[in-house]
C-alpha cells in the first residue's frame, strides 16, 4: 500500500474531528460569554430603568398624594379650626363689650333719670 493510501483517510479523520471538536469549544464558548454578557447587561439595563422609573413614580405618587392630602385634609381642618376660634372670639369679645357698653349707658341713665327726679 501505498503512503498515500494512510494519509488521505487519516488527514479526512483527524480534519474531520479537530474541525468538530474546535466548532463545538468555539461555539459553547463564545455562547456562554454572550450569554453572560447580555444577562449582565440586560439586568444591569432593566434593574436601572425599573429602579428610576419605581422612584420616579413613588415620588410623583406621594408628593401628589401628601400635596392632595394637606390641601384638603390640613384645610379643612386650618378652616375649621379658625373659624370656630375666631366665632369664639368675637362672640366673646363682641359680648363682653357690648354688655360692658349696655350695662354703663343703662346705669348712666337710670342715675341720671333718678338724680333728676330726686331735684325735681
Amino acid at each position: 500500500m501505498a503512503k498515500a493510501d494512510y494519509l488521505t483517510p487519516a488527514k479526512s479523520y483527524y480534519l474531520t474531528i479537530a474541525k468538530a471538536y474546535y466548532l463545538t469549544m468555539a461555539q459553547a464558548c463564545y455562547f456562554t460569554m454572550a450569554k453572560a454578557y447580555y444577562l449582565t447587561m440586560a439586568k444591569a439595563y432593566y434593574f436601572t430603568m425599573a429602579k428610576a422609573y419605581y422612584l420616579t413614580m413613588a415620588k410623583v405618587y406621594y408628593i401628589t398624594m401628601a400635596k392632595a392630602y394637606y390641601l384638603t385634609v390640613e384645610k379643612a381642618y386650618y378652616l375649621t379650626m379658625a373659624k370656630a376660634y375666631y366665632f369664639t372670639m368675637a362672640k366673646a369679645y363682641y359680648f363682653t363689650m357690648a354688655k360692658a357698653y349696655y350695662f354703663t349707658m343703662a346705669k348712666a341713665y337710670y342715675l341720671t333719670m333718678a338724680k333728676s327726679t330726686i331735684s325735681q
